[in-house]
Parts: structure tokens; sequence; C-alpha cells
């Protein structure tokens, strides 16, 4: 058995909804407590993830790695048992913004308090990733 046999192969979603509730699944899964870690992350241009569902940036990939997407943006990935099919799907950064921003929304009407460290982190990256 070769060791690419043992790398999990990757089910390319391609149909927007899907994207939509499979990134619902991603914020309800780090839920309320490790938001504005991944907020802080994201920013910097740094993926996070919590056990087996992460968003991670282009260059945290080398152009020979299986999960390699290109030069540009940020991949949902979920990666199943190993005899399971993982799931992966790749947006740029405005769409990935947009769910950031969606997300945010509903995260200050229950903390109001982070305000601020929210809308900084949103604008760090927008600055960085959509406009820059």
């Amino acid at each position: 058995m070769k060791w690419r046999d043992l790398v999990p192969m990757f089910k390319r979603v391609t149909e927007k909804q899907d994207q939509i509730k499979l990134m619902e699944k991603y914020f309800w899964f780090i839920g309320d407590g490790y938001f504005l870690d991944a907020l802080n992350s994201f920013k910097k241009g740094e993926g996070f993830g919590i056990e087996a569902i992460s968003c991670l940036f282009h260059d945290e990939f080398e152009p020979w790695e299986d999960m390699y997407f290109g030069d540009s943006g940020v991949a949902y990935i979920e990666e199943q048992s190993p005899i399971e099919e993982s799931i992966m799907f790749v947006m740029n950064y405005k769409e990935f913004y947009d769910y950031l921003t969606n997300q945010s929304k509903g995260y200050l009407e229950r903390f109001p308090h982070d305000e601020l460290e929210v809308k900084n982190c949103l604008s760090i990256f927008e600055e960085a990733f959509v406009v820059g």
C-alpha cells in the first residue's frame, strides 16, 4: 500500500446551496466560544478549525500537496474517516468575507460588548484580502 492510498480523497462541493449549509455548519461547530479566536486568525490570513472542520487559506498549502487549491482564496475542509471521502470547497476572499460579516451580525446580537473587536477584525480582513 502506498502512502497516497492513506490520504483521504476530497469531494469538491460545487453547489452554492450546499456550500452555504457547510459554512453554517462550520460556524455552528466553532460556536460562540471560538468565534473571536477564528476572526482573529482570519484577519492575519491564518486558517482556523476545530477537530475535522477548518477554513484554511491558500498559502497554508504547497503546490505539491493534495489540498493545494491555488494562489488565492479560502477553503472549507471537512475531513472524514479514512474510508469516507472528505469534503472541500474553495471560495474567494469576498465570498468568505460575506460569510464572516453575516455570522458576525448574529454573534453581535448575543454579545454586543464584543462589537469593537469584531468590527476591527472584519475591517482588517477586508482591507488586507478584499480591497487590498
